[in-house]
């Protein structure tokens, strides 16, 4: 990229979304030295736009393998005539930056935003207090809803805001699909729901971020444990981005996220295709109690043992998880169905 001589930034049409997106861009270009961007019209969706291919580039997030592959199995669920209609949407960003050239890749752009605005934070979670009071006398939290995380309303927002249709800008439109797709993946991974307030944590283990484990002699936490699929996938910085320059990322994500459909539409036949998100609020807290907390043989998982985890602890955990994101993937595809004919209606 050319050295930045100068930013000069005008907003015509101010908004919540666009001033966060303002303040965000300039950031980025000066601490980057990006070229000089000079908007005059709809200012918003040249902000959105530019930041989305920018952070297209390589950058370490946790958890975006996770969101490519529910991303990319819903799209392969999806009637041609649906998938064709989100696709045009995506597809507008590369008018500014053509290196992020699908919904898969765009699926981790919310989490790559977090290192320029924490406006939208607590989008990505909603925290159920998991009680292990062991003879204490504790209590859960009593939370407003800003502490205990705005995912719900969150993916609300965006159904309802996608189904506005032609009467949204492109930007717009971008934008909502974008955190939809993304936070979909988020509710299917448990431990953006449950979380754990015991003796050892009184003020919550912050859904695992606090709960530090060992695999493979590596210390790490439990939420980020999950995050990285437990350790399914390459570590050396897959999946790399852009997708279009990394041809065995492709593949890989594709492949497994075929091997996924099959594997819940066979091993899971009688998982309920639902998209109220009370009950996706239920399961995660299930599964985080009884799997991602809880050992194998029925003993709780210990904070910060000196000895690795188990591998029936780790399988039982993968095997989990990669239900997760197929039934998250299929319950997005869903999701979106549901906005086309509301659009189309």
């Amino acid at each position: 990229m050319q050295d930045l001589q100068h930013a000069s930034l005008k907003i015509i049409e101010e908004s919540q979304i666009e001033l966060a997106f303002h303040a965000s861009f300039v950031s980025y270009c000066f601490a980057h030295s990006v070229r000089e961007y000079t908007m005059k019209s709809r200012a918003f969706i040249v902000v959105f736009i530019v930041l989305i291919g920018l952070l297209g580039t390589r950058v370490d997030a946790w958890g975006c393998a996770g969101h490519m592959i529910t991303a990319e199995i819903a799209q392969q669920l999806l009637p041609t005539n649906v998938h064709r209609y989100f696709t045009d949407i995506s597809a507008y960003q590369q008018m500014y930056y053509p290196r992020i050239t699908s919904m898969t890749e765009a699926s981790c752009w919310p989490d790559d935003m977090k290192s320029y605005t924490s406006q939208y934070s607590v989008w990505h979670y909603f925290d159920v207090c998991f009680l292990r009071a062991n003879g204490t006398n504790m209590t859960c939290p009593v939370w407003t809803p800003a502490e205990s995380g705005e995912m719900p309303t969150a993916v609300a927002n965006a159904r309802a805001q996608l189904a506005m249709g032609s009467n949204l800008t492109h930007a717009e439109s971008a934008f909502w699909l974008t955190f939809l797709v993304h936070l979909v993946g988020d509710f299917h991974q448990p431990l953006h729901i449950a979380t754990l307030f015991n003796p050892m944590f009184p003020d919550g283990d912050l859904a695992g971020n606090r709960f530090y484990i060992y695999v493979n002699n590596s210390r790490t936490n439990l939420h980020a444990f999950h995050d990285d699929l437990a350790w399914l996938l390459p570590r050396d910085g897959f999946p790399q981005r852009p997708l279009a320059e990394y041809p065995d990322d492709v593949s890989m994500i594709e492949g497994l996220s075929e091997s996924l459909i099959l594997l819940q539409k066979f091993a899971y036949p009688s998982q309920p295709n639902v998209t109220n998100t009370s009950v996706w609020i239920e399961e995660g807290f299930e599964t985080g109690v009884n799997i991602s907390y809880t050992l194998p043989n029925g003993q709780d998982l210990q904070f910060n043992q000196h000895f690795n985890l188990s591998d029936t602890y780790v399988t039982r955990l993968r095997s989990m998880l990669q239900n997760k994101l197929a039934l998250g993937g299929r319950r997005l595809a869903r999701i979106l169905m549901e906005i086309y004919d509301e659009v189309h209606a």
